[in-house]
C-alpha cells in the first residue's frame, strides 16, 4: 500500500512537469533562452518523477534497480541545469560560475552512472511494498557530499540575488529561487543523507524537486514578464499612451478603449454603442476603410476639442479586416499656439513694418544734412582756387563720406536683421567690377603708406549674373577692414573661380593682409554684430563693429560661407564664397587684365567733354532751403534754367504754368508728399509739364525704395547725399538731345 500511493503521487508530478515542458516547448516560448533551458529542467524532473514513480511500483527487486539506474540521470541532469539556470540570473563572478559549471557537470556524469549500479543500493519488499537503502561507500558517500554541494551553489547564487541585486526583480526572483532551494534540500535528508545511515530511503528529493520545479517555472515567467517583449509592451503602450485608443469590430461595436479615452470622451460604464459618429461632429464623412488607412480632422461632441482622427484596419491571418482600431489626437493646443503664433507673427510684421518706417525717417533725417554738407563741399572744391580751403573742404568731404558709410552700415544690418536685404541680380563684367574698387580704395591704402595689389585668377570667367553692388560691398568691407588694421606692409585682393555647379559656380574673394592679426580665443566673436576685438588697443580706428558682420550674413544670402585665417601680429587672411551664375564661357586672362581691358575700353570710347543745357527748365522741389541750394549749385556749371518750389502745392502750381524738362521732386514733405504731389499732378488737365521727366529726390534709402518709388510713377530715382557727377549724368541721360551742347 505505502509504495502504491508513492508511486502514483511520483507519477502524477511527472505528468504536470512533463506538460509544462511541452508548454515550454512551444515555438513561440523557446526562443528565448530562459525558457528552453527551463524545458530542460522540467524534462529532467519528469524523467526522474517517473523513474522513481516506476521504482515504487515494482514488486521485482531487478526492475526496481533498473529504474533507479535510470531515474539517476535525470537526478544530476536536473541539478546540473538548475545551476546554469540560477547562475545565469545573478552578477557573481565569471570565473565562480565556471567553477560550478564544470563541478555540477564532470562530476555528475560519472556519479549518475556509478551510483545507479547494483552495489549502490539494496532493494527488497516488504508487506508487497518496495523499499531500498543506500549502501555505504565512496561513491555514495561522494554523491551525498555532491548534492551538499549543489544546496549550498544554490544557496550562495540566491543570496547574491537577494543581498547584492540591484533592481526589485532581481531581489523577488532570488526569494522564490530560495523556496526552491530549501524544499529540494529538505527532501534530501530523507533519500540521500538519512539512507547513509542505515535508515530506508524515503523519496524526499524526488518529492521537494518537483516542488522546487514548479517553484522555478513560475521564477521563470516572472522573468518573462518583466523582460521587454511584444506582449508586455503592447499592454503598457496601450495603457499609458497619452492619446485616445479605441478598438472596434467590423459592426461598429466599440471593444475596447483606453483610460485616456474613456476620461476624454466621459464614457458610461456601458460603452459599447458609442459609435464614431456619436463621438464626433462629422457629417457625411468616411470615418474607416476596411482596407486602408483614413484620417480626417472634426470636433468632438463631447467637450468641443478639435481632433485628428486616423482609423486603421485591423486584420487576421488571412490580411481580411476584423476591425478597426482608432487613435484620437487632440489638436486643441496647437490650434490655440498656432493662432498664438499667428497673432505673435501679425504683430512682428508690424513691429517690422514700424521699423521699416522708422528707418526711413532716420535715413531722411540723417541725409538730409549729409546731403547739405557734401553738396556744398563739392561747390567749394569746383569754385575755389585757394589750396589751403580746398585741403580743408577735402578733410570735410572725407568726414561727410565716412559719416555716409556709418549710416549705409547701420541701415544695412537693420535690413538683414529684419528680413528686408533683397538681392537683386543681372548680368555685370568681373574687370568693370574689380576696376570701381580699385579706383575707390587704392588712394585710401597709398596714404597709410600700403601696397595695394589685386590678382584675379586665370580661367575666372568674364561676365556673371548676381547682385554686383553687394559682392562689390563684400569686397568693399573686407578691403576696408584690412586697410584699417595694417598699419605697414601691403593688402592684397585675390578673386578666384571655385566649385562649378552646371551653369552657376562660386566666386571665391580673400583679403590678406600684413596687419595686427587677431588672437585664436578673439575669433569666435569677428563676426558678431557691434563687436570689434581688442577694443582698448584699437579705439582710435573708426567704425561701428558692423563689416564684417555685414559680409558673412550677405554672403549667406548668396549662399556662402565666410572664414578667417590669422596669426597675431603677422596678419590675416578673409575668404568670402558666393554663389553666381556664370553668363560667358569667356574668361580672364594675364595679370594685367584690368589694365588692358581699361585699354580697350577707351579705344572703343567717344569721349564727351563737359556739356551745357542753356534752354533747358528744371524744377527742384524740396521743403528743405538748404537741399535746394545744394542742387541749383551743382547744377550752375551746366547752365541749365532751375525754377525751385518748397511744396507739393507750389510744385502743382509752377508745372502747370510752365513747360519744364526735368522735376526733381522731394519724397518727404508736408502736407503733400512727394507721392501724393505726382498723382496730383498727373491728374491735372491742363498740365504744361506733361511730358516732363519726374525723378524723385529721397533720403530714404532702405531696401525697395527704388523699386516702390517706380512704381508710384516716377521716372527715376536719386538717393540723398547728392552726387554731382551723378545728378549731371542723370540731367544728360533725359534731356532732350537738341538741347545738349558738348564744350
Amino acid at each position: 500500500m505505502y509504495s502504491t500511493v508513492i508511486s502514483y503521487i511520483l507519477f502524477g508530478m511527472s505528468c504536470i512537469t512533463f506538460y509544462l515542458f511541452m508548454h515550454m516547448m512551444k515555438p513561440e516560448n523557446r526562443k528565448q533562452w530562459e525558457n528552453f533551458y527551463m524545458g530542460m529542467v522540467l524534462l529532467s524532473s519528469s524523467i526522474w518523477s517517473f523513474c522513481y514513480s516506476m521504482l515504487f511500483a515494482q514488486s521485482n527487486i531487478e526492475a526496481a534497480r533498473i529504474w533507479r539506474s535510470i531515474g539517476q540521470y535525470g537526478v544530476f541532469a536536473f541539478l546540473s541545469l538548475v545551476i546554469v539556470l540560477a547562475s545565469h540570473w545573478t552578477n557573481i563572478s565569471a570565473a565562480f560560475k565556471r567553477f560550478m559549471y564544470l563541478f555540477s557537470i564532470v562530476l555528475g556524469i560519472p556519479l549518475a552512472v556509478l551510483t545507479g549500479d547494483e552495489q549502490s543500493a539494496t532493494f527488497f519488499v516488504k508487506n508487497g511494498s518496495m523499499y531500498y537503502k543506500l549502501t555505504s561507500g565512496f561513491w555514495n558517500n561522494l554523491y551525498s557530499i555532491y548534492c551538499v554541494a549543489i544546496c549550498v551553489f544554490l544557496y550562495i547564487l540566491v543570496w547574491s540575488m537577494i543581498k547584492q541585486g540591484k533592481r526589485k526583480k532581481e531581489r523577488a526572483m532570488g526569494k522564490k529561487l530560495l523556496m526552491c532551494v530549501n524544499i529540494t534540500g529538505i527532501g534530501m535528508i530523507f533519500d540521500t543523507i538519512m539512507p547513509q545511515f542505515g535508515y530506508l530511503a524515503f523519496p524526499g528529493s524526488t518529492l521537494g524537486q518537483f516542488f522546487g520545479a514548479v517553484l522555478l517555472y513560475s521564477t521563470v515567467l516572472f522573468y518573462n514578464k518583466s523582460q521587454l517583449t511584444i506582449e508586455n509592451m503592447s499592454e503598457f503602450i496601450y495603457s499609458y499612451v497619452k492619446e485616445p485608443l479605441l478598438v472596434y469590430d467590423n459592426s461598429k461595436k466599440l471593444c475596447i478603449v483606453n483610460e485616456t479615452g474613456k476620461s476624454f470622451f466621459d464614457l458610461p460604464e456601458q460603452f459599447e454603442d458609442m459609435t464614431l459618429e456619436k463621438l464626433f461632429d462629422a457629417q457625411n464623412k468616411e470615418f474607416y476603410s476596411v482596407d486602408k488607412k483614413t484620417e480626417i480632422e472634426t470636433i468632438c461632441r463631447n467637450n468641443g476639442a478639435y481632433c485628428n482622427v486616423s482609423t486603421v484596419p485591423i486584420l487576421d491571418e488571412y490580411k481580411e479586416s476584423i476591425g478597426f482600431l482608432v487613435l484620437v489626437n487632440n489638436l486643441s493646443e496647437k490650434m490655440q499656439m498656432i493662432h498664438e503664433l499667428e497673432q505673435e507673427r501679425k504683430r512682428a510684421d508690424a513691429a517690422n513694418e514700424a521699423k521699416s518706417k522708422i528707418l526711413a525717417q532716420i535715413s531722411h533725417e540723417i541725409r538730409t544734412p549729409i546731403n547739405a554738407v557734401l553738396g556744398l563741399d563739392e561747390m567749394i572744391l569746383r569754385e575755389c582756387e585757394s589750396s589751403e580751403i580746398r585741403r580743408y573742404a577735402e578733410d570735410i568731404g572725407k568726414a561727410g563720406k565716412t559719416l555716409l558709410n556709418l549710416v549705409n552700415e547701420i541701415l544695412d544690418f537693420s535690413k538683414i536683421e529684419s528680413g528686408k536685404m533683397e538681392i537683386v541680380e543681372k548680368e555685370y563684367n568681373v574687370l568693370e567690377m574689380v576696376r570701381d574698387i580699385r579706383n575707390v580704395l587704392m588712394s585710401k591704402a597709398e596714404r597709410k603708406g600700403l601696397a595695394f595689389q589685386i590678382e584675379l585668377e586665370e580661367g575666372l570667367p568674364y561676365e556673371l549674373y548676381g547682385d554686383e553692388m553687394r559682392v562689390k560691398q563684400i569686397i568693399t568691407n573686407l578691403i576696408n577692414n584690412a586697410i584699417k588694421y595694417t598699419e605697414k606692409g601691403s593688402v592684397c585682393l585675390y578673386i578666384k573661380a571655385g566649385e562649378r555647379m552646371e551653369d552657376k559656380m562660386q566666386l571665391v574673394i580673400q583679403v590678406k593682409d600684413t596687419g595686427i592679426g587677431i588672437k585664436e580665443e578673439d575669433k569666435g566673436r569677428l563676426f558678431q554684430a557691434f563687436n570689434r576685438v581688442n577694443e582698448e588697443k584699437n579705439h582710435n580706428i573708426e567704425g561701428t563693429g558692423l563689416g564684417l558682420s555685414i559680409v558673412r550674413q550677405l554672403a549667406e544670402l548668396m549662399h556662402g560661407s565666410t572664414r578667417v585665417e590669422s596669426e597675431f601680429g603677422k596678419g590675416s587672411m578673409f575668404e568670402t564664397v558666393v554663389e553666381q551664375k556664370v553668363m560667358s564661357e569667356k574668361t580672364i586672362h594675364g595679370k594685367n587684365a584690368i589694365l588692358d581691358w581699361e585699354k580697350g575700353q577707351l579705344e572703343k570710347k567717344v569721349v564727351k567733354e563737359h556739356f551745357t543745357a542753356e534752354g533747358a527748365r528744371i524744377l527742384v522741389v524740396d521743403d528743405t532751403a538748404i537741399n535746394i541750394t545744394v542742387v541749383k549749385a551743382l547744377l550752375k556749371r551746366i547752365k541749365v534754367h532751375v525754377d525751385t518750389a518748397t511744396s507739393g502745392k507750389e510744385c502743382i502750381e509752377k508745372a502747370t504754368r510752365t513747360s519744364y524738362h526735368i522735376i526733381f521732386l522731394d519724397h518727404m514733405m508736408p502736407e503733400m508728399d512727394g507721392i501724393e504731389t505726382l498723382e496730383a499732378l498727373r491728374k491735372e488737365s491742363s498740365n504744361a509739364s506733361e511730358k516732363a521727366v519726374v525723378i524723385v529726390l529721397t533720403a530714404n534709402a532702405i531696401v525697395g525704395s527704388r523699386e516702390m518709388f517706380l512704381e508710384k510713377g516716377f521716372d527715376d530715382y536719386m538717393s540723398k547725399p547728392i552726387d554731382g557727377q551723378l545728378l549731371e549724368n542723370i540731367v544728360e541721360k533725359y534731356l532732350p538731345r537738341e538741347l545738349i551742347h558738348y564744350e
